[in-house]
């Protein structure tokens, strides 16, 4: 899929929503069957009641896509990651082997975490929450920049199994990494080959000018609660900027917007679900709702979609269990009737998927170039 042209084509992900397994299995096939470019897997890392009284809890994201990826077979299974309450290493590993288990179908979505769960991780005390939350923008931007790093400890081709020689590792090939940032200290090397992707793909939640900063730094897809095609657009341009600022190509980012659709057999049924909807998710809450029949919704994607404001959308936790399965049976044939959205059952790994290429290991290009390791 290219980042632009003629055969540019509409990116689509979805959330697991909720602690029932079977239900995330049926989200999963719903939205691979459909299509879909990837899941997300929420994390949950303290204990809070919603407002209807029920806890909100998620299962564990990795040991949840650890297990999708023996039961799926072409979508992308992203985890969400709370950086404030992680360590690089731990997280480096976790998608290094979910990579190898999916076939180059892991990565992750970078958020902060929630300040109320601090005391769940000794965060808490004379020091208060500390400069990891204080500081969440600059902290999962080198959060990031850790976990590129250790993927990259490892060239591509360090491991020779040589039988012959007795020789398993190329070990010049294996490095430390000694990472030194505000937040995080690495030393490395990770103790898991680099993964198929390289670098799993890395997704950052994008709500003002320090994560559009961060992301612009280190993202490859960026999610972000847009409201109008025109804020899109504006986003979009400053996006771009800032990662040419950073020395990174304008087209090497992905933006999704939140996105929660209502479809309906008709017009009136959908606007009387959409009022439902906004009623559940609070009057403080402002979301985009695309409500209609399937093609009324079809048109409005194809409307963001044909500006180029956005690369596609992030089907965010919808509170009926029926709106999901409705948009794949039937806006999803719609957008690929219209050429909007690819062919379904196709394999590749995610990176592949969102039209990025492979990256380069950092540290082998530079001793190609002479560098220092």
């Amino acid at each position: 899929m290219s980042a632009g042209g003629a055969d540019r084509k509409l990116i689509l992900t979805a959330a697991l929503d909720g602690p029932d397994y079977a239900r995330c299995v049926r989200q999963a096939q719903i939205a691979e069957q459909a299509g879909f470019h990837a899941v997300v897997a929420p994390e949950s890392s303290d204990f809070r009641l919603g407002g209807n009284g029920e806890p909100e809890a998620a299962l564990e994201p990795f040991s949840l896509l650890a297990a999708l990826s023996a039961g799926t077979a072409s979508i992308g299974l992203i985890a969400e990651v709370h950086a404030a309450y992680n360590e690089p290493y731990h997280i480096a590993r976790k998608l290094g082997a979910l990579d190898y288990m999916s076939r180059g179908r892991a990565g992750c979505h970078i958020a902060p975490g929630p300040a109320a769960a601090a005391g769940n991780f000794g965060r808490t005390g004379e020091g208060g929450p500390g400069p990891r939350l204080l500081e969440a923008e600059a902290a999962a931007t080198e959060f990031a920049e850790a976990l590129r790093l250790l993927w990259d400890s490892w060239e591509d081709d360090a491991l020779v199994y040589d039988k012959r020689a007795g020789v398993q590792m190329d070990e010049g090939k294996v490095r430390e990494i000694d990472y030194a940032g505000r937040y995080y200290a690495v030393k490395g090397p990770l103790n898991i080959a680099r993964p198929p992707q390289g670098q799993p793909p890395v997704l950052f939640a994008v709500t003002g000018a320090r994560g559009r900063s961060a992301a612009a730094k280190e993202a490859d897809a960026a999610v972000a609660p847009l409201l109008s095609t025109a804020e899109a657009a504006l986003m979009r341009a400053d996006m771009r900027a800032r990662m040419v600022r950073n020395g990174r190509r304008a087209e090497d980012l992905r933006l999704l917007a939140e996105l929660c659709p209502v479809v309906a057999e008709t017009n009136e049924e959908a606007r009387e679900l959409e009022h439902r909807l906004r009623q559940a998710f609070g009057a403080a809450s402002e979301r985009l709702i695309f409500a209609g029949t399937a093609a009324a919704v079809a048109d409005r994607i194809e409307a963001w979609f044909r500006q180029e404001a956005i690369d596609g959308f992030h089907i965010a936790p919808l509170p009926r269990p029926d709106l999901l399965p409705a948009f794949a049976a039937k806006v999803v044939p719609e957008l690929r009737r219209r050429g909007l959205f690819r062919a379904g059952g196709e394999t590749s790994t995610l990176r592949s998927g969102l039209g990025l290429a492979r990256p380069n290991n950092v540290f082998a290009t530079l001793k190609r170039r002479g560098g220092s390791d």
